[in-house]
């Protein structure tokens, strides 16, 4: 399967989206993803809403991002009925990481960076 993704930026917010599987192999939306936590963003959304596969190494991806945007706002869209929620959850990320259920959640959300 191909690992594509997008990206958009709307004001102080950039979204990447994630299609397909988010594993070790998908290089491009890592480099995309750690150049992207090194610049001054407001805040970075990590939409999985598309995502059919996710392994360790994109979860050891987000929690690097998440620890290096420690004055930003890191958010990942993440659906209930994600095939990748489950891994989320038994890792305990869902509690560590700011996760929210949809990407229109996710550009409403008026949190605050930790």
């Amino acid at each position: 399967m191909n690992r594509t993704y997008d990206i958009q930026t709307q004001e102080s917010t950039t979204i990447v989206s994630v299609v397909g599987d988010f594993d070790m192999s998908s290089s491009a939306v890592f480099a995309i993803i750690a150049d992207l936590s090194n610049e001054p963003l407001g805040r970075l959304i990590i939409s999985l809403e598309r995502c059919t596969y996710c392994d360790s190494s994109a979860l050891t991806m987000l929690v690097r991002t998440h620890k290096k945007m420690q004055r930003e706002l890191l958010l990942v869209v993440l659906p209930e009925d994600s095939k990748c929620r489950r891994i989320f959850e038994i890792t305990g990320l869902t509690k560590m990481l700011r996760v929210v259920p949809s990407l229109e959640a996710a550009i409403r959300y008026e949190g605050v960076a930790a």
